[in-house]
């Protein structure tokens, strides 16, 4: 006579087997352990030691003015910057001397920015799109472009953070799918 058989004859069943279904919940949070968590923190660690370097550029004129909103409760500060070519609108605060050369760059990793040239501290975020010209500049062929491949730190961060919901969720699918074993 078996362990098994010797249990069961005496009075007490054998636990029960958890069901198909429940190995579903286990293979979901592997892959959202994997996919959805283990991957986005991966890239942000590559996009936080990767060499921040414009990848495009192009000339915006010369300083004119600038004119800034205050911002709301949720709302940036953003500041409407008059060039020599035209106004363009950034977020936050932006101020250079009268006649100062602008350039609009674009980033390996945070896209579109208003900047003074050869003063990489002015910078600030561009608000939509630029129409003007971008040329590729010099260092944009040696390194990774973030941005253009949709792996810009918002997006990043998204996806980290739906990787962390879906691994919560089947995480309590594996715990529900446990629960009928333990109190049998």
């Amino acid at each position: 006579m078996t362990d098994s058989e010797a249990v069961q004859g005496a009075g007490a069943s054998p636990p029960p087997k958890l069901a198909k279904g429940g190995y579903v919940f286990e293979v979901a949070l592997l892959l959202a352990l994997l996919l959805g968590v283990a991957v986005p923190i991966a890239l942000l660690i590559w996009q936080g030691v990767a060499a921040t370097a414009p990848v495009r550029s192009g000339s915006a004129g010369t300083f004119v003015s600038g004119t800034a909103s205050q911002g709301g409760f949720f709302a940036p500060t953003l500041t409407t910057v008059q060039t020599s070519a035209g106004s363009v609108i950034v977020q936050g605060t932006f101020s250079a001397p009268r006649g100062r050369d602008l350039v609009v760059e674009e980033s390996n990793k945070t896209g579109l920015q208003l900047c003074a040239v050869g003063d990489q501290e002015t910078c600030v975020p561009l608000i939509g799109t630029w129409a003007g010209p971008l040329s590729p500049t010099p260092v944009a062929s040696h390194v990774f472009n973030f941005v253009e491949h949709g792996l810009g730190t918002d997006n990043l961060l998204r996806w980290l953070e739906g990787g962390l919901i879906a691994a919560f969720i089947a995480f309590l699918g594996v715990i529900a799918g446990e629960v009928p074993r333990l109190l049998a």
